[in-house]
């Protein structure tokens, strides 16, 4: 898994939908694109450009079609399929289809500007992997590709997978998970910078996505201050587990990996994860950490745990 995360307009895109049409032009292997919901790329307006600068630069023949369910090498009836549309809101319906062509995924726009994710957060991780399986098989090099503009510092993926770009690299690597991490910054983009409209979204103090410095929730990551005492509870959410500890008022989120401590209470916020030892999260700790976090009271470890505790938080208050 590929993730290439920044720069708006540096060319992402582009540069992955060139890799697609080579892998079709000199093997015959096909891409599947994916989007979070699916009209993103099936609306008449958007598969409809979806080619618009590959026929500009010369990356595929004119003949080449595109369509509500991808692209396609002509516009006759029997056209060989080069790229499928996919979306992660209606991952399960890839199921018991065979790909044996299929080589790469290109999971676009994965950081959504409005923040909400398709079908829901937790939904995410499993909707990619479930494609993945589905697609690929884990036939040898497949390869998963992921471009977005920085728009969120936290996010369900990185959060599930427990990966972070390392503060300082442009590249974070983690062998054993099989994931590598680009924040691409410093690239030459579409729109120059000296240019009108540059001038103009500077003016208008419109975000670049360049890096986790354009998300304002990065003022809230902070370490557990020494002398911290840990709350007697340990939060259980999507199979993992984070606790809380208090100083001076303030409250810091952690996620939990060693051994749990005799006696700890375990609480969660799904039915399937109850059991032995294992309570739902009561309401009044969703009420007392909303007012919390209004009165600008919480911070969190790494921005994988912010989106953790905020999402959990914001899914039981709406």
């Amino acid at each position: 898994m590929f993730n290439i995360i920044g720069g708006r307009g540096c060319g992402k895109t582009d540069y992955l939908l060139h890799i697609a049409l080579m892998l079709y032009d000199c093997w015959g292997c096909q891409t599947t694109w994916i989007r979070h919901k699916l009209n993103e790329l099936s609306d008449e307006g958007n598969y409809g450009d979806f080619l618009n600068d590959a026929k500009e630069y010369g990356w595929c023949p004119d003949e080449y079609e595109a369509r509500k369910d991808g692209i396609y090498t002509s516009s006759e009836r029997d056209a060989d399929k080069v790229i499928l549309f996919a979306s992660i809101s209606t991952f399960s319906n890839k199921r018991g289809s065979g790909h044996p062509r299929m080589l790469m995924v290109v999971f676009d726009e994965m950081l959504p500007e409005d923040g909400r994710y398709k079908p829901n957060a937790k939904m995410c991780v499993k909707g990619l992997m479930s494609l993945m399986e589905s697609l690929t098989r884990g036939r040898e090099g497949s390869v998963l590709f992921v471009a977005s503009n920085y728009v969120n510092a936290g996010n369900p993926y990185w959060a599930k997978l427990k990966i972070y770009n390392e503060k300082g690299k442009d590249v974070t690597v983690y062998p054993d998970k099989a994931v590598a991490i680009e924040v691409a910054r410093g690239y030459r983009r579409a729109r120059r910078e000296d240019s009108k409209l540059s001038k103009l979204m500077k003016a208008a103090e419109m975000p670049m996505y360049e890096d986790e410095k354009d998300d304002p929730l990065i003022s809230l990551i902070a370490s557990v201050p020494n002398g911290a005492k840990p709350m007697p509870y340990i939060v259980l959410t999507n199979g993992q587990y984070y606790r809380e500890f208090t100083h001076k008022g303030a409250s810091y989120w952690t996620d939990w990996r060693g051994t749990l401590p005799n006696g700890t209470l375990i609480l969660t916020d799904s039915l399937a994860e109850c059991g032995a030892n294992i309570e739902m999260l009561p309401k009044m700790f969703y009420t007392r950490m909303d007012e919390m976090v209004r009165a600008d009271l919480v911070r969190f470890k790494h921005p994988n745990v912010m989106f953790t505790i905020m999402n959990l938080l914001y899914e039981n208050l709406t």
